[in-house]
């Protein structure tokens, strides 16, 4: 247990390489004035497997890092992969750092591991002087993710200031197309985080009436086509016949199953 601490302009504020952490009510910070800062891990965790929870701390100019480099065997061979790790409540904040810095930066040292239980819940992320592009980011610099298996992913109710990408899974979201056809394509390239893939998606809806080339009202439902496009982050609905008009879908990254 790691709790009610106040650390400034240390390189790091703590690194924990065991598992069942709970890490509450800290306020550690970093960063200087220059613009586009480069920042450190403010909390490192090395466990794939981390049962930890960080919850209620203010995170000010430094990130979050869950890595595997203490891992004889980095590669991933059975295992739990990275799993149970819940961010919730947390503050984060960074002024005048460079566009590309993130909040959560999560680097596999070896081939084949996944996410497999992370929740990322009803944190506050802001940036001041500037803007960045996301909140989390995928290191691979030694290995990527293995996207196709991503389980147990929930990124929710957050809240962003001057973040181009407003991250979240699963993901509800409203599309309109204005001329009729039976095979609608979407991209949730924007929205899914992690750049991760568009896996499932839980339910489609019309919004008002569905219309064909005559302007008459249709009464279908779609089928769905998911992990579609050159980066599969992008769905199709397939329709009996060509329509237009206006649906809300709900899509995840992560496998249902």
């Amino acid at each position: 247990k790691l709790r009610d601490n106040r650390a400034s302009y240390f390189r790091h504020f703590a690194l924990l390489a065991g598992s069942s952490n709970i890490v509450t009510s800290n306020h550690w910070f970093q960063g200087d004035t220059s613009n586009d800062g480069g920042r450190t891990a403010g909390l490192i965790l090395t466990r794939t497997n981390s049962r930890s929870t960080v919850t209620s701390n203010y995170i000010d100019n430094c990130f979050v890092e869950w890595v595997n480099e203490h891992d004889s065997a980095p590669d991933y061979d059975s295992e739990f992969s990275f799993s149970a790790l819940n961010l919730s409540d947390n503050v984060f904040l960074a002024g005048n750092v460079a566009p590309w810095f993130t909040f959560l930066v999560i680097k596999p040292h070896g081939a084949g591991h996944y996410l497999n239980g992370l929740n990322i819940n009803n944190n506050s992320f802001r940036i001041i002087g500037g803007s960045i592009a996301q909140v989390e980011h995928v290191d691979t610099s030694f290995a990527d993710f293995d996207y196709n298996r991503m389980k147990g992913v929930n990124f929710t109710s957050n809240t962003y200031n001057n973040i181009e990408k407003r991250s979240e899974s699963p993901f509800s979201y409203e599309f309109s197309r204005a001329g009729v056809s039976n095979d609608w394509s979407i991209s949730l390239a924007d929205h899914l985080p992690f750049e991760g893939w568009a896996q499932a998606v839980e339910s489609v809806v019309a919004m008002g009436p569905l219309t064909n080339g005559a302007g008459q009202e249709v009464f279908a439902a779609p089928y769905v086509h998911a992990k579609q496009g050159a980066s599969q982050n992008e769905i199709r609905l397939r329709w009996p016949e060509p329509v237009q008009g206006t649906v809300i879908l709900r899509a995840r990254m992560d496998d249902v199953h």
